[in-house]
């Protein structure tokens, strides 16, 4: 949006499918769309309108991304028609592509729709080029005639369970009645699809494709040297636990499902989006930690420990002695009494099972007191939420002291804190995070065994927590509506 003249020069519409509340909120939040439509109701209403539109060898995939998207580019033309004029160009794209690359679209000619590029010499062999639905960049008068494309799906039909570029050049010459061409936009180098980059390499490909030119030559000057820039605050992101384990159940016997343990799958990437990456936006030098016990490496294949070691450009992974307790606590204690902390300005220390939902930044930023102790959150039995600590790089001995064994909800006990020092970032309760959902996210415990695939809302995890649990322990709040309401007080955290 910014190559393309700013914020200001930009109207979003967005058309979801997904029945998340949540998701919603957080869409507005992001984007605050001039027009929107969401279809609430998944399988009473979104699944049997796009069945009825299925003809021939059309399938519920191709039918529900042209639905979607004719919805979309409608809000766009009733826009246009309440405001009297029409827009220069319209970015028609899906919510889960990374870009890498700055796109102006006051550069785009008036030829053609204009469409990804996965053709020779990127691809070579490839002379067909690859079905690509990521993004389209066209008139408005061509968004029109785009819309109609459920009408004609039939004609140029899907095949293979993708659009191929020949059908949809055909779709632009005969419908649109215009050229159908690739941009400057290359997949894979420039653009992909969120789940195909787990391990968020290609953003440093790209990169060593396209290095930073060099800076100018210094040139000889009399007068006065100027000062030295003030180092970068810096950030240790730590991640601690099994890293994988396939086939798990967790400790706390019948309370946890039995799925795969795996760090890169869904944890990584939600760390890197949600607190990493706002970390060095706010101009943070962060340097990332992967700290496991010694007995995972026998877990780990060659190609899994490649894909850890490639996960940031600024990684080191750590491995405890074979001394160190099997636990988690033990583990992060071992780390921390090795770790020259004291050389950062903030440590930030997770569990590596978590999944960080949108916001959670916001949170560590309005929350986080260098001061205190600070605990996301508390449950019933004030068993303060052990699976993130985040504390000044000087506080590092107090917790390496303090921690060991399986938990650390006891944590005041056993350091230099009190109550008086408390600082909790949440003020609802949060109970057992395999019974209801913890404040700033879910723990993963594999596809298809975490709760929030198991329980789709808060109502139905509410009473299989009291079917489970006595009341010492159940106390579900809404985790997603505090978080998503809680307002951006800063932008960064104040590092003391």
């Amino acid at each position: 949006m910014e190559p393309s003249g700013g914020l200001d020069k930009w109207d979003t519409f967005i058309h979801t499918a997904v029945p998340s509340s949540a998701l919603r909120a957080q869409l507005h939040e992001l984007y605050a769309p001039r027009g929107s439509e969401y279809t609430a109701r998944y399988l009473s209403d979104w699944k049997p309108r796009v069945q009825r539109m299925m003809r021939g060898n059309v399938d519920e995939v191709t039918v529900s991304r042209w639905l979607s998207a004719q919805i979309a580019l409608n809000l766009v033309k009733q826009a246009e028609e309440e405001r009297g004029r029409v827009y220069d160009k319209v970015y028609l794209t899906r919510p889960d592509i990374l870009l890498w690359v700055n796109v102006d679209l006051r550069r785009y000619c008036d030829d053609a729709v204009y469409y990804s590029n996965c053709l020779p010499p990127y691809f070579p062999g490839n002379v067909v080029g690859c079905p690509s639905d990521f993004h389209y960049v066209m008139t408005s008068e061509m968004a029109r005639k785009m819309a109609t494309m459920t009408e004609h799906l039939q004609r140029y039909r899907n095949r293979g369970n993708a659009y191929q570029n020949g059908a949809m050049y055909a779709f632009a010459r005969d419908v649109i009645g215009t050229g159908f061409k690739t941009d400057h936009v290359v997949i894979a180098r420039h653009e992909e699809v969120l789940r195909k980059t787990q391990d968020f390499s290609m953003e440093a490909d790209y990169y060593k494709c396209f290095p930073r030119s060099p800076p100018p030559p210094s040139t000889r000057s009399l007068s006065p040297p100027a000062p030295r820039p003030t180092p970068a605050p810096k950030v240790a992101f730590v991640v601690r636990g099994l890293i994988y384990a396939p086939h798990r159940a967790a400790r706390g016997g019948w309370l946890h499902p039995v799925g795969d343990h795996d760090f890169l799958s869904r944890a990584w990437p939600s760390m890197l989006a949600n607190l990493v990456r706002p970390a060095r936006e706010c101009g943070f030098a962060v340097d990332v930690y992967v700290a496991m016990h010694h007995n995972s490496l026998a877990r780990l294949s060659s190609e899994y420990l490649s894909r850890l070691h490639s996960i940031d450009s600024n990684v080191t992974v750590w491995i405890s002695s074979p001394e160190t307790a099997d636990q988690q606590f033990d583990l992060a204690k071992a780390f921390l009494e090795q770790f020259d902390g004291v050389a950062y300005d903030l440590m930030i220390l997770s569990r590596d099972d978590f999944v960080y939902r949108w916001g959670s930044w916001k949170a560590l930023s309005n929350g986080y007191d260098s001061s205190k102790l600070n605990i996301v959150s508390n449950d019933c039995a004030n068993h303060l939420w052990d699976g993130l600590h985040v504390f000044p790089g000087s506080a590092t001995p107090i917790f390496a002291h303090a921690f060991g064994g399986w938990w650390a909800h006891d944590i005041l006990d056993k350091s230099d804190y009190n109550w008086d020092q408390l600082n909790l970032w949440f003020s609802e309760l949060y109970g057992q995070p395999d019974a209801c959902e913890p404040a700033m996210g879910y723990l993963d415990r594999g596809v298809g065994a975490s709760i929030n695939e198991h329980y789709s809302t808060f109502e139905i995890q509410n009473a299989y927590a009291r079917e489970v649990h006595d009341d010492e322990y159940h106390c579900c709040s809404m985790a997603h509506k505090e978080l998503n309401e809680m307002p951006r007080l800063r932008q960064c955290p104040v590092l003391g």
